[in-house]
């Protein structure tokens, strides 16, 4: 299941695919245990005109390294551990909750997307990073 805030960049992204390709599937790329400023970039809120890659690559002082992925379009860190690939098929939605968060308060059962993943990939030996 794909928890996003509706009003943040994942969530707007595929709504936005949604409504252009109604009948198509969702690609998904999710890269897990990348280097610290990737993981950084990625969780840090910048501005809608800068990529988290290229905020990654401003924090660790040089590019991005990016891969395709095999599946789709879509491009992931070179220094990913692991890359989990696939798809939102249209209308597949689960709900996902109660549960608490880093704020503090519950959040409340929801509907989300389903993430169908179709293809894992991992570097020889494979990191990964947990709490």
């Amino acid at each position: 299941i794909m928890r996003w805030l509706s009003h943040r960049g994942g969530a707007l992204d595929y709504q936005e695919f949604r409504k252009a390709n109604p009948d198509k599937p969702y690609p998904v790329a999710v890269a897990l245990g990348a280097d610290p400023a990737t993981i950084l970039g990625a969780v840090t809120p910048v501005p809608d005109t800068l990529s988290e890659y290229a905020f990654a690559g401003l924090l660790r002082g040089s590019r991005t390294e990016l891969v395709n992925a095999g599946l789709s379009d879509l491009q992931v860190p070179a220094s990913a551990e692991i890359v989990l690939e696939g798809f939102i098929y249209p209308d597949d939605m689960a709900p996902e909750g109660p549960f608490g968060d880093h704020t503090g308060y519950y959040n409340e059962v929801d509907q989300f997307p389903v993430f169908t993943v179709e293809r894992i990939t991992h570097r020889r030996d494979p990191i990964y990073h947990s709490t």
